[in-house]
């Protein structure tokens, strides 16, 4: 799991650092200041955050509204407070109120799978439909599911197989072939009977003219690639 730290100092940041990568997760981006911890949520888009109570010049409670809510959210980051205060009322929802960083950190072993919000997958539907996906087909309902995990974790890219096809055919009950097969056969069909000009503005020269369309892995990449951006120019 990829965690974004947030502390009052370099040496707590330092500490904290070392303890999360002894938990087996990695460390994407370290703030000590809500300016930098804004920038690096936007940036770096997280899986969790881990954020102290009280910070140089702010509050943690007052900074992770302006976390969560900043920009065009894609992704639901899991925020997880260190505090050392009993769990206070009337604040967002999904907070998870510790009594020190170990509890903390040993809350993100609880942490749920994100998922895209209703603007990412809005924004998902969108893009298939602008770029002419005929949303009857089977493939197009794969591409759809294989684009929200694709955006929330970039690397399932590197192996679409085993991170993608196979979860893909296991949520539906059929094979991962199957899967990369109706996924193919939806974008031949994009590109035969969909919107060319969308098409072509989306992906213009990245299309070798022998194939005359992208492969899975191309077309995946490409489409996550300009929703990422979308989500950090939010």
């Amino acid at each position: 799991m990829d965690v974004l730290i947030v502390a009052r100092d370099e040496k707590t940041l330092k500490n904290v650092e070392k303890m999360v990568l002894l938990s087996g997760n990695a460390v994407l981006g370290e703030a000590v200041d809500g300016g930098r911890a804004l920038a690096l949520m936007r940036r770096s888009l997280p899986d969790a955050l881990l954020c102290d109570a009280l910070l140089r010049g702010t509050d943690g409670i007052a900074l992770l509204p302006k976390l969560l809510q900043k920009g065009s959210q894609l992704l639901r980051p899991l925020p997880v407070l260190s505090a050392p205060f009993p769990k206070p009322g009337g604040l967002l929802g999904g907070l998870c109120f510790c009594r020190g960083w170990d509890e903390a950190i040993a809350a993100l072993e609880g942490a749920k799978e994100r998922s895209p919000s209703p603007e990412g997958l809005q924004a998902i539907e969108n893009t298939l439909e602008t770029l002419g996906f005929a949303p009857h087909m089977r493939g197009t309902h794969y591409l759809r599911r294989a684009l929200e995990l694709c955006v929330l974790d970039g690397r399932r890219l590197q192996n679409l197989r085993d991170h993608v096809y196979a979860r893909l055919a296991e949520e539906s009950g059929g094979a991962a072939p199957n899967v990369e097969r109706d996924i193919r056969y939806a974008i031949e069909s994009a590109w035969r009977y969909g919107r060319l000009q969308n098409l072509e503005e989306f992906f213009g020269y990245t299309v070798l003219p022998e194939r005359g369309k992208p492969t899975n892995r191309a077309f995946l990449a490409q489409i996550t690639d300009r929703l990422r951006r979308a989500y950090q120019r939010g």
